[in-house]
């Protein structure tokens, strides 16, 4: 008998020893736009009527399809308007910026890793067929716009398996993000490299500083600092930031604040004064005015005729970089 509890343990010690690895390889980085953590996929779908993003980037590929409303889509110097049946496609580590034109603006929206989905594709490249751009996932592809239904049909049973989770969905999921890939490589959405242009390499230069504003916007920031971790002057950081996101320094600065602003109007009841402070500008007369010039009228109205609706933001944490 006591032989056979010791058995028993040892097996027991041997499937947690295979099964701590295996969750942690499916994890998601912790700087990645959905991190489904009671789950630990590698993929996220799902229904989402967002105000926006700033420029940001993660490992993470993107495919957005618009259903209501029209926004802005953009990358670097390219800036493109997404309409009701446009799809979106951004790969991994491209810089992009999304914002609502329309009140109303609701996406299907897909994203997923590319080596733990479609490990096919780190594994092949024996075969030539396969575009090299796709065998290492932090090379990019860039982005392409496309209007198609069979990618939209694909996009909604992904969602429908990802919000039903029924047996075999984390088996079905990939296999529908493989006849994606699939699908873009015969039309030619991807079949090469894109160069580097002079802005995408501007936004490489300042990456550190984008990511240290994203984590410290509602903290004091000094221009210097942040020009320091990209190893420049002030003078130069502020020419290279500028070609980069086409905002000044500051510009970009008040714009991250006033979206976390607009969240928090939106989503809370907090007394002005304190969404101001939670958002980072350190007095409220100051954080009244820009939010004037962005939205045209006063946070306290802004949020009035707004309803104090509620985002749809299950789910959903604004990206790291």
């Amino acid at each position: 008998m006591g032989e056979i509890n010791r058995r028993k343990m040892e097996d027991k010690k041997e499937i947690i020893k295979i099964k701590e690895p295996i969750s942690t390889a499916n994890k998601f980085h912790s700087s990645e736009l959905f991190y489904i953590e009671e789950a630990k996929l590698p993929f996220s779908a799902g229904i989402y009527t967002l105000a926006g993003c700033a420029m940001h980037w993660h490992h993470s590929w993107e495919i957005l399809c618009q259903l209501e409303g029209e926004a802005y889509v953009r990358f670097g110097g390219e800036k493109i308007i997404s309409r009701p049946g446009d799809i979106t496609v951004i790969s991994g580590e491209e810089p992009h910026e999304t914002e609502k034109i329309t009140k109303r603006h609701k996406i299907l929206l897909l994203q997923f890793q590319m080596e733990p989905v479609l490990p096919y594709f780190s594994v092949a490249k024996e075969y030539q067929h396969i575009p090299s751009i796709l065998l290492d996932p932090f090379r990019k592809v860039g982005h392409f716009n496309l209007r198609s239904k069979k990618v939209e049909s694909i996009m909604w049973k992904i969602e429908g398996e990802y919000k039903k989770k029924i047996l075999g969905y984390e088996i079905r999921i990939p296999a529908y993000i493989m006849e994606l890939m699939v699908y873009f490589m015969r039309n030619d959405y991807i079949c090469a490299r894109r160069p580097a242009t002079e802005v995408m390499i501007a936004l490489e230069k300042i990456r550190p500083a984008l990511s240290y504003i994203e984590e410290n916007y509602q903290n004091h920031i000094e221009l210097q600092n942040v020009a320091e971790l990209c190893c420049m002057s002030m003078y130069t950081f502020c020419r290279v930031f500028k070609q980069a996101t086409d905002y000044t320094f500051v510009e970009y600065l008040n714009h991250i604040r006033l979206k976390s602003a607009e969240k928090l109007l939106l989503s809370t009841k907090l007394p002005i004064s304190e969404v101001a402070y939670e958002s980072g500008f350190s007095g409220l007369s100051y954080f009244n005015r820009k939010f004037k010039e962005v939205y045209s009228m006063g946070p306290s109205r802004y949020r009035k005729i707004s309803g104090n609706e509620e985002l749809n933001c299950e789910g959903y944490h604004h990206s790291r970089i």
